[in-house]
């Protein structure tokens, strides 16, 4: 077992679960995913992919920060201010998003994930990036004019939207 789609309020026991599982997918769950939530990502260290998007989170299980192999997280429109330090640890994490939330600001320790490719901030709540996380080759989506200029310009940013 690869992948499991659990979507739309239809959560799959958490015991049902295969410890080799890759991708997970809980997009549009709401409220009924959150007391599940952890006991499912203890189940699963070895995930590669993980949607949380459309579920309402304000904040993302510390679960989540422990899933070191993690390359592609999807926690898009949901309402989300913070997100931890750990995120550090997310060594091989290559695709971000974050799109649609009300964050505040992004740790420096994202700066930590060098083989990430890909942040989308679009209506993040996000203005500016630690001076750590545009040292990465990372390409940035943003919307132009509701952003802070990076250090360096807009060189790296691509423009999903426009305030301008």
């Amino acid at each position: 077992q690869r992948r499991v789609h659990g979507k739309y309020n239809q959560i799959i026991e958490s015991t049902g679960f295969s410890v080799s599982l890759r991708e997970l997918y809980l997009k549009a769950n709401g409220e009924s995913l959150l007391p599940v939530l952890p006991a499912i990502l203890e189940r699963v260290p070895h995930l590669e992919s993980l949607d949380l998007s459309y579920n309402g989170l304000i904040e993302i299980p510390s679960e989540v920060w422990h899933l070191k192999i993690m390359q592609e997280l999807w926690l898009h429109r949901n309402q989300v201010v913070q997100i931890s330090t750990l995120i550090g640890q997310l060594s091989a994490l290559i695709f971000l998003s974050l799109s649609f939330n009300r964050l505040r600001r992004i740790p420096k320790q994202l700066g930590h994930c060098h083989r990430l490719q890909r942040l989308d901030l679009v209506h993040s709540g996000i203005r500016s990036l630690p001076h750590d996380v545009w040292e990465l080759p990372v390409a940035v989506f943003v919307c132009k004019g509701y952003f802070d200029e990076p250090p360096g310009g807009w060189q790296r940013a691509e423009f999903l939207c426009s305030y301008e």
